[in-house]
Protein backbone atom coordinates (compact mmCIF):
# COMPACT_ATOMS: atom_id res chain seq x y z
CA UNK A 1 0.00 0.00 0.00
CA UNK A 2 2.40 2.85 0.54
CA UNK A 3 4.38 1.50 -2.40
CA UNK A 4 1.34 2.79 -4.32
CA UNK A 5 0.92 5.85 -1.88
CA UNK A 6 4.86 7.18 -2.57
CA UNK A 7 4.60 5.94 -6.61
CA UNK A 8 1.59 8.31 -6.94
CA UNK A 9 3.42 11.11 -4.90
CA UNK A 10 6.20 10.47 -7.43
CA UNK A 11 4.02 11.24 -10.38
CA UNK A 12 2.23 13.78 -8.41
CA UNK A 13 5.54 16.16 -7.91
CA UNK A 14 6.63 15.31 -11.86
CA UNK A 15 3.84 16.27 -12.89
CA UNK A 16 3.01 19.30 -11.23
CA UNK A 17 6.90 20.74 -11.43
CA UNK A 18 6.33 20.40 -15.26
CA UNK A 19 3.18 22.30 -15.42
CA UNK A 20 4.48 25.10 -12.69
CA UNK A 21 7.65 25.38 -15.15
CA UNK A 22 6.06 25.40 -18.12
CA UNK A 23 3.79 28.09 -16.83
CA UNK A 24 5.45 30.25 -15.44
CA UNK A 25 8.26 30.14 -18.54
CA UNK A 26 5.41 31.14 -21.05
CA UNK A 27 4.30 33.89 -18.84
CA UNK A 28 7.92 35.56 -18.57
CA UNK A 29 8.25 35.06 -22.42
CA UNK A 30 5.08 36.86 -22.78
CA UNK A 31 5.48 40.01 -20.69
CA UNK A 32 8.71 39.82 -20.77
CA UNK A 33 10.17 38.96 -24.13
CA UNK A 34 14.23 39.93 -23.24
CA UNK A 35 13.64 36.91 -20.66
CA UNK A 36 14.11 34.42 -23.11
CA UNK A 37 17.78 33.91 -23.15
CA UNK A 38 17.79 32.91 -19.57
CA UNK A 39 14.55 30.94 -19.63
CA UNK A 40 15.55 27.35 -20.46
CA UNK A 41 18.60 27.75 -17.28
CA UNK A 42 15.70 28.95 -15.01
CA UNK A 43 13.22 25.99 -16.22
CA UNK A 44 16.06 23.24 -15.69
CA UNK A 45 17.21 24.55 -12.56
CA UNK A 46 13.64 24.39 -10.87
CA UNK A 47 13.39 20.59 -12.38
CA UNK A 48 16.93 19.75 -10.87
CA UNK A 49 15.36 21.12 -7.70
CA UNK A 50 11.63 20.21 -7.79
CA UNK A 51 12.57 16.55 -8.70
CA UNK A 52 15.64 15.87 -6.39
CA UNK A 53 13.66 14.04 -3.20
CA UNK A 54 11.27 12.12 -5.36
CA UNK A 55 13.76 10.85 -6.76
CA UNK A 56 16.62 10.22 -4.18
CA UNK A 57 13.51 8.98 -2.02
CA UNK A 58 12.76 6.19 -4.66
CA UNK A 59 16.06 4.99 -4.75
CA UNK A 60 16.39 5.17 -1.07
CA UNK A 61 13.67 2.73 -0.77
CA UNK A 62 14.83 0.48 -3.82
CA UNK A 63 17.93 0.38 -1.50
CA UNK A 64 16.11 -0.23 1.72
CA UNK A 65 14.64 -3.13 0.26
CA UNK A 66 17.71 -4.81 -0.72
CA UNK A 67 20.09 -3.91 1.99
CA UNK A 68 18.06 -3.36 4.98
CA UNK A 69 20.09 -0.84 6.66
CA UNK A 70 19.20 -0.38 10.51
CA UNK A 71 18.31 2.89 10.18
CA UNK A 72 15.16 4.29 8.32
CA UNK A 73 15.06 7.68 6.29
CA UNK A 74 17.41 9.76 4.65
CA UNK A 75 20.55 10.72 5.20
CA UNK A 76 21.29 12.48 8.44
CA UNK A 77 23.65 15.15 6.73
CA UNK A 78 23.55 18.68 6.85
CA UNK A 79 24.85 18.49 3.60
CA UNK A 80 21.95 16.77 2.17
CA UNK A 81 19.30 18.80 3.82
CA UNK A 82 21.21 21.99 2.90
CA UNK A 83 22.06 21.11 -0.69
CA UNK A 84 18.72 18.59 -1.35
CA UNK A 85 16.20 18.23 1.44
CA UNK A 86 15.59 22.63 2.33
CA UNK A 87 15.89 23.60 -1.41
CA UNK A 88 13.36 21.26 -2.46
CA UNK A 89 10.93 21.88 0.06
CA UNK A 90 11.52 25.39 -0.22
CA UNK A 91 10.50 25.33 -3.83
CA UNK A 92 7.84 22.95 -3.88
CA UNK A 93 5.74 24.70 -0.84
CA UNK A 94 6.06 27.89 -2.69
CA UNK A 95 5.53 26.47 -6.41
CA UNK A 96 2.14 24.43 -4.98
CA UNK A 97 1.23 28.33 -3.41
CA UNK A 98 1.13 29.37 -6.73
CA UNK A 99 -0.45 26.65 -8.58
CA UNK A 100 -3.14 26.47 -6.33
CA UNK A 101 -3.96 30.53 -7.64
CA UNK A 102 -2.67 30.11 -11.18
CA UNK A 103 -4.73 26.96 -12.33
CA UNK A 104 -7.87 28.74 -11.85
CA UNK A 105 -6.96 31.58 -13.12
CA UNK A 106 -5.97 29.77 -16.13
CA UNK A 107 -9.23 27.45 -16.05
CA UNK A 108 -11.81 30.76 -15.90
CA UNK A 109 -9.56 32.11 -18.61
CA UNK A 110 -10.28 29.24 -20.86
CA UNK A 111 -13.87 29.14 -20.43
CA UNK A 112 -14.28 33.17 -21.16
CA UNK A 113 -12.06 32.18 -24.49
CA UNK A 114 -15.03 29.49 -25.54
CA UNK A 115 -17.46 32.15 -24.51
CA UNK A 116 -16.26 34.71 -26.76
CA UNK A 117 -15.01 36.91 -23.85
CA UNK A 118 -12.00 36.83 -23.69
CA UNK A 119 -10.07 36.69 -26.38
CA UNK A 120 -7.24 38.76 -28.11
CA UNK A 121 -3.66 39.31 -27.33
CA UNK A 122 -4.59 41.76 -24.73
CA UNK A 123 -6.42 38.98 -22.70
CA UNK A 124 -3.66 36.64 -23.06
CA UNK A 125 -1.11 39.33 -21.91
CA UNK A 126 -2.79 40.00 -18.62
CA UNK A 127 -3.57 36.69 -17.42
CA UNK A 128 -0.06 36.17 -17.31
CA UNK A 129 0.93 39.26 -15.73
CA UNK A 130 -1.27 37.97 -13.07
CA UNK A 131 0.61 34.49 -13.14
CA UNK A 132 3.65 36.63 -12.51
CA UNK A 133 1.71 39.14 -9.93
CA UNK A 134 0.87 36.32 -7.90
CA UNK A 135 4.40 33.94 -8.55
CA UNK A 136 6.38 37.33 -7.54
CA UNK A 137 3.84 38.00 -4.45
CA UNK A 138 4.82 34.49 -2.76
CA UNK A 139 8.25 34.79 -3.79
CA UNK A 140 8.44 37.01 -0.75
CA UNK A 141 5.61 35.96 1.33
CA UNK A 142 6.29 31.46 1.57
CA UNK A 143 9.80 31.89 2.99
CA UNK A 144 8.53 34.87 5.35
CA UNK A 145 6.24 33.01 6.60
CA UNK A 146 8.50 30.01 6.92
CA UNK A 147 10.82 31.92 8.78
CA UNK A 148 8.36 33.35 11.19
CA UNK A 149 6.50 29.96 11.66
CA UNK A 150 9.73 28.09 12.67
CA UNK A 151 10.46 30.75 15.59
CA UNK A 152 6.76 31.25 16.84
CA UNK A 153 5.42 29.17 19.71
CA UNK A 154 1.42 30.28 20.18
CA UNK A 155 0.34 29.62 23.88
CA UNK A 156 -3.84 28.59 23.56
CA UNK A 157 -5.99 28.68 26.97
CA UNK A 158 -8.90 26.15 26.28
CA UNK A 159 -11.78 26.49 28.75
CA UNK A 160 -13.41 23.22 29.57
CA UNK A 161 -16.53 24.28 31.83
CA UNK A 162 -18.92 22.16 33.92
CA UNK A 163 -21.18 22.78 37.11
CA UNK A 164 -20.87 19.07 38.09
CA UNK A 165 -17.32 19.61 38.57
CA UNK A 166 -15.96 19.13 42.24
CA UNK A 167 -14.70 22.21 43.72
CA UNK A 168 -11.26 20.92 44.03
CA UNK A 169 -10.99 20.86 40.50
CA UNK A 170 -11.89 24.41 39.65
CA UNK A 171 -9.16 26.31 38.12
CA UNK A 172 -7.25 22.68 37.49
CA UNK A 173 -5.06 23.38 34.36
CA UNK A 174 -3.58 20.77 31.82
CA UNK A 175 -0.87 21.58 29.33
CA UNK A 176 -0.85 19.41 26.28
CA UNK A 177 2.50 18.90 24.99
CA UNK A 178 2.03 17.18 21.65
CA UNK A 179 5.13 16.15 18.75
CA UNK A 180 7.82 17.47 19.85
CA UNK A 181 10.09 15.29 17.26
CA UNK A 182 13.14 16.36 18.09
CA UNK A 183 15.63 15.85 15.28
CA UNK A 184 17.87 18.11 13.07
CA UNK A 185 15.64 21.07 12.59
CA UNK A 186 14.10 20.61 15.84
CA UNK A 187 16.66 21.19 18.43
CA UNK A 188 17.16 21.09 22.49
CA UNK A 189 16.80 25.38 21.39
CA UNK A 190 13.70 24.87 19.94
CA UNK A 191 12.45 22.62 22.04
CA UNK A 192 13.63 24.95 25.06
CA UNK A 193 11.67 27.26 23.63
CA UNK A 194 8.38 25.24 24.35
CA UNK A 195 9.46 23.75 27.97
CA UNK A 196 10.28 26.97 29.35
CA UNK A 197 6.59 28.28 28.18
CA UNK A 198 4.83 25.26 30.06
CA UNK A 199 6.99 26.29 32.93
CA UNK A 200 5.98 29.86 32.63
CA UNK A 201 2.14 28.75 32.66
CA UNK A 202 2.57 26.51 35.99
CA UNK A 203 0.36 23.73 34.92
CA UNK A 204 -0.76 21.35 37.29
CA UNK A 205 -0.80 18.14 35.22
CA UNK A 206 1.41 17.98 32.34
CA UNK A 207 0.41 15.54 29.17
CA UNK A 208 2.52 14.51 26.44
CA UNK A 209 1.09 13.30 23.35
CA UNK A 210 3.58 11.20 21.58
CA UNK A 211 6.22 12.05 18.91
CA UNK A 212 9.32 12.83 21.03
CA UNK A 213 11.51 12.43 17.56
CA UNK A 214 11.21 12.12 14.29
CA UNK A 215 13.36 9.33 13.38
CA UNK A 216 16.96 9.54 14.21
CA UNK A 217 18.48 7.85 17.28
CA UNK A 218 20.51 10.27 18.49
CA UNK A 219 17.59 12.99 19.31
CA UNK A 220 16.00 10.51 21.76
CA UNK A 221 18.45 11.97 24.50
CA UNK A 222 17.89 15.38 23.32
CA UNK A 223 14.22 14.84 23.35
CA UNK A 224 14.20 13.08 26.61
CA UNK A 225 16.33 15.83 28.35
CA UNK A 226 14.15 18.60 27.46
CA UNK A 227 10.95 16.43 28.11
CA UNK A 228 12.81 16.39 31.81
CA UNK A 229 12.50 20.08 32.56
CA UNK A 230 8.60 20.26 32.41
CA UNK A 231 7.89 20.67 35.67
CA UNK A 232 3.87 20.41 37.15
CA UNK A 233 3.17 19.06 40.54
CA UNK A 234 0.96 16.24 39.56
CA UNK A 235 3.47 15.24 37.39
CA UNK A 236 4.41 14.45 33.24
CA UNK A 237 3.14 11.70 31.57
CA UNK A 238 3.19 10.99 28.05
CA UNK A 239 1.22 8.30 25.48
CA UNK A 240 2.51 6.59 22.70
CA UNK A 241 3.27 8.36 19.06
CA UNK A 242 3.86 6.69 15.36
CA UNK A 243 7.72 8.38 15.37
CA UNK A 244 8.51 6.95 18.48
CA UNK A 245 8.62 3.89 16.14
CA UNK A 246 10.44 4.93 13.86
CA UNK A 247 14.20 5.76 15.12
CA UNK A 248 15.46 1.87 13.79
CA UNK A 249 13.86 -0.89 11.55
CA UNK A 250 13.60 -2.61 14.48
CA UNK A 251 10.48 -1.16 15.74
CA UNK A 252 10.24 -2.54 19.14
CA UNK A 253 13.56 -1.76 20.14
CA UNK A 254 12.97 2.37 18.88
CA UNK A 255 10.22 2.48 21.14
CA UNK A 256 12.27 0.90 24.38
CA UNK A 257 14.94 3.13 23.81
CA UNK A 258 12.00 6.15 23.55
CA UNK A 259 10.71 5.01 26.74
CA UNK A 260 13.72 4.10 28.63
CA UNK A 261 15.24 7.86 27.86
CA UNK A 262 12.11 9.25 29.01
CA UNK A 263 11.91 6.66 32.65
CA UNK A 264 15.62 7.17 33.52
CA UNK A 265 14.41 11.45 33.69
CA UNK A 266 11.20 10.28 35.81
CA UNK A 267 8.26 10.72 32.86
CA UNK A 268 6.10 7.60 31.90
CA UNK A 269 5.08 6.46 28.28
CA UNK A 270 1.80 4.97 29.06
CA UNK A 271 0.70 2.33 26.73
CA UNK A 272 -3.08 1.50 26.70
CA UNK A 273 -3.39 1.99 30.58
CA UNK A 274 -4.95 4.34 32.94
CA UNK A 275 -3.49 6.24 35.48
CA UNK A 276 -5.71 8.59 38.38
CA UNK A 277 -4.75 11.32 39.86
CA UNK A 278 -6.40 12.37 42.80
CA UNK A 279 -6.78 15.66 43.72
CA UNK A 280 -7.93 17.24 46.86
CA UNK A 281 -11.30 14.56 47.32
CA UNK A 282 -11.07 14.22 43.08
CA UNK A 283 -10.19 12.00 41.25
CA UNK A 284 -8.88 12.27 36.88
CA UNK A 285 -8.87 9.30 35.10
CA UNK A 286 -6.31 9.69 32.09
CA UNK A 287 -6.81 6.77 29.98
CA UNK A 288 -3.83 6.39 27.51
CA UNK A 289 -4.66 5.16 24.26
CA UNK A 290 -1.91 4.38 21.57
CA UNK A 291 -3.66 4.95 18.73
CA UNK A 292 -1.10 5.76 15.79
CA UNK A 293 -0.06 4.43 12.25
CA UNK A 294 2.09 1.61 13.74
CA UNK A 295 -0.58 0.49 16.12
CA UNK A 296 -4.45 1.24 16.44
CA UNK A 297 -6.21 0.28 19.42
CA UNK A 298 -8.75 -2.15 19.53
CA UNK A 299 -12.13 -1.43 20.02
CA UNK A 300 -12.85 -3.57 23.17
CA UNK A 301 -9.20 -2.74 24.56
CA UNK A 302 -10.66 1.18 24.70
CA UNK A 303 -13.65 -0.44 25.97
CA UNK A 304 -11.52 -1.94 29.16
CA UNK A 305 -9.80 1.75 29.56
CA UNK A 306 -13.32 3.39 29.55
CA UNK A 307 -15.03 0.93 32.35
CA UNK A 308 -11.69 1.42 34.22
CA UNK A 309 -11.93 5.56 34.19
CA UNK A 310 -16.05 5.22 35.21
CA UNK A 311 -16.01 6.46 38.45
CA UNK A 312 -13.52 8.99 38.43
CA UNK A 313 -14.87 12.88 38.58
CA UNK A 314 -13.01 13.88 35.71
CA UNK A 315 -12.60 11.15 32.76
CA UNK A 316 -9.38 12.32 30.21
CA UNK A 317 -8.26 10.54 27.20
CA UNK A 318 -4.53 11.36 25.72
CA UNK A 319 -4.04 10.26 22.38
CA UNK A 320 -1.47 10.32 19.82
CA UNK A 321 -3.84 10.16 16.71
CA UNK A 322 -7.64 11.12 17.25
CA UNK A 323 -10.04 9.13 14.74
CA UNK A 324 -13.00 9.16 14.23
CA UNK A 325 -14.40 5.68 15.54
CA UNK A 326 -11.65 6.56 18.97
CA UNK A 327 -13.51 9.93 19.05
CA UNK A 328 -17.43 8.28 18.85
CA UNK A 329 -16.24 5.48 21.00
CA UNK A 330 -15.06 7.73 23.81
CA UNK A 331 -17.79 10.16 23.43
CA UNK A 332 -20.24 7.79 24.15
CA UNK A 333 -18.47 5.83 26.83
CA UNK A 334 -18.46 9.38 29.19
CA UNK A 335 -14.96 11.02 28.14
CA UNK A 336 -14.90 14.71 29.11
CA UNK A 337 -11.99 15.57 27.83
CA UNK A 338 -10.17 14.26 25.02
CA UNK A 339 -6.46 15.43 23.94
CA UNK A 340 -4.79 14.80 21.19
CA UNK A 341 -2.17 15.81 18.25
CA UNK A 342 -0.60 14.17 15.18
CA UNK A 343 -1.85 17.25 12.95
CA UNK A 344 0.48 19.75 13.27
CA UNK A 345 -2.08 22.29 12.89
CA UNK A 346 -1.99 21.07 9.04
CA UNK A 347 1.89 22.20 9.12
CA UNK A 348 1.65 23.19 5.47
CA UNK A 349 -1.94 25.44 5.09
CA UNK A 350 -1.73 26.55 1.59
CA UNK A 351 -3.88 29.87 1.56
CA UNK A 352 -7.27 30.27 -1.13
CA UNK A 353 -9.55 33.19 -0.37
CA UNK A 354 -11.35 32.33 2.27
CA UNK A 355 -10.17 28.97 2.08
CA UNK A 356 -7.13 26.92 4.07
CA UNK A 357 -6.23 23.76 2.27
CA UNK A 358 -3.98 21.12 3.82
CA UNK A 359 -3.25 17.57 2.84
CA UNK A 360 -3.91 16.69 6.69
CA UNK A 361 -7.97 17.33 6.09
CA UNK A 362 -7.72 13.77 3.91
CA UNK A 363 -7.01 12.02 7.34
CA UNK A 364 -8.42 14.15 9.58
CA UNK A 365 -11.16 16.87 9.72
CA UNK A 366 -9.94 17.68 13.16
CA UNK A 367 -6.96 19.82 12.61
CA UNK A 368 -6.05 21.93 15.79
CA UNK A 369 -8.00 24.03 18.42
CA UNK A 370 -11.17 23.10 20.29
CA UNK A 371 -14.40 20.98 19.41
CA UNK A 372 -17.36 20.06 21.05
CA UNK A 373 -18.67 16.93 20.51
CA UNK A 374 -21.82 16.08 22.43
CA UNK A 375 -20.85 16.49 25.95
CA UNK A 376 -16.97 16.22 25.17
CA UNK A 377 -14.45 18.79 24.36
CA UNK A 378 -11.42 17.42 21.86
CA UNK A 379 -8.53 19.38 21.98
CA UNK A 380 -5.67 18.97 18.89
CA UNK A 381 -2.70 20.61 19.67
CA UNK A 382 -0.37 21.71 16.38
CA UNK A 383 2.08 20.39 18.24
CA UNK A 384 5.98 21.65 18.08
CA UNK A 385 8.14 19.67 15.39
CA UNK A 386 7.26 18.72 11.84
CA UNK A 387 7.24 15.56 9.83
CA UNK A 388 8.16 14.87 5.90
CA UNK A 389 8.44 18.47 5.54
CA UNK A 390 11.29 20.45 7.38
CA UNK A 391 9.25 23.79 7.46
CA UNK A 392 5.95 24.87 8.90
CA UNK A 393 3.85 27.22 6.44
CA UNK A 394 1.22 28.81 7.96
CA UNK A 395 0.81 26.62 10.88
CA UNK A 396 2.97 27.78 13.60
CA UNK A 397 3.08 25.77 16.73
CA UNK A 398 1.32 25.85 19.84
CA UNK A 399 1.51 25.25 23.52
CA UNK A 400 -2.33 24.00 24.89
CA UNK A 401 -3.31 24.99 28.46
CA UNK A 402 -6.88 23.67 29.23
CA UNK A 403 -8.75 24.96 31.97
CA UNK A 404 -10.93 23.80 34.31
CA UNK A 405 -13.85 25.66 35.64
CA UNK A 406 -17.47 25.24 36.94
CA UNK A 407 -18.93 28.10 35.42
Amino acid sequence: MWLAILFLGLVFFVVHGVYFSERLSRALALVFPRSQPWLRAIRITYRVVAFSVPVLLLGYVVYALIARPETIGPPDSRIYDYLVELPFWLVTIYSLQCSLLILPIDLIHIGLVRLGVAGGQRWRWRRNAAVLCIAAGFLVYVPVRMLIDSSELVVRVHHYTSPDLPPDLDGFEIALVADMQADQYTGAERLAQLVDASNQERPDLVLIAGDMITRAPRFIPVAAEQAARLRAPYGVLACIGDHDNFAYRDRARSLREVKDALARRGIEMVDNEVREIQVGGATIAVMFATNNYVSKIAPETMRGLLARAAGADLRVLLTHQPGAQLLEQARAGGTQLFLGGHTHGGQINFWLPFLDVTPVRLENRYITGTYRLGDMMLTVSSGLGMSVAPFRYRSPATLDIIRLGRE
